[in-house]
């Protein structure tokens, strides 16, 4: 994001983001996908030292701009998504994951820093498969998609003059 006259910057990108409910009739957690296209993810390794040794782990820093394709949903308050409709809107909150990311420029090639499980690319073709796809569970989530992003913190920006989005970070 820049704060000058361009609102958002590398938003060349696709994610999937699941949000769970539980279901009132079964009690069993549902994970429902939202598609949403215009995004900018990225993904650094943070290391530090501790009495063990050295230490690793994946850092994203998704931003998901005010204006980016939600595919006919709408973002909700994480306090509201348990009285909406999964199928109409979506949130964004500690505990969710997600699937990132697709490379969504027009020539619909893959996103080679995305490696599946069976060592294939994948682009935003791949994605809209299981855009409506509420059968998964979490452990097919990650059998299918191999790497996803644990959601830690969200932070609404969305009220800014300029540049309105909201900031995820994951691990």
């Amino acid at each position: 994001m820049r704060d000058g006259g361009d609102s958002v910057k590398l938003t060349n990108k696709a994610i999937l983001i699941f949000n769970v409910k539980t279901d009132p009739v079964t009690g069993y957690e549902v994970y429902y996908p939202t598609l949403i296209s215009g995004v900018s993810v990225f993904n650094e390794t943070k290391t530090s030292v501790d009495k063990t040794g050295l230490l690793a782990a994946n850092s994203y820093t998704i931003r998901i701009p005010k204006s980016a394709n939600f595919f006919g949903k709408r973002y909700v308050a994480p306090v509201d998504y348990a009285g909406a409709d999964p199928n109409e809107a979506f949130t964004l909150q500690p505990g969710d994951v997600i699937v990132a990311s697709a490379l969504v420029d027009g020539s619909g090639i893959a996103d080679e820093s995305v490696k599946m499980p069976g060592g294939h690319y994948f682009a935003l073709q791949y994605l809209h498969q299981y855009a409506s796809d509420n059968s998964l569970t979490m452990d097919e989530i990650h059998s299918v998609f191999g790497n996803v992003v644990q959601v830690l913190n969200v932070t609404d920006n969305c009220g800014a003059p300029r540049a309105q989005h909201w900031k995820v970070v994951g691990r």
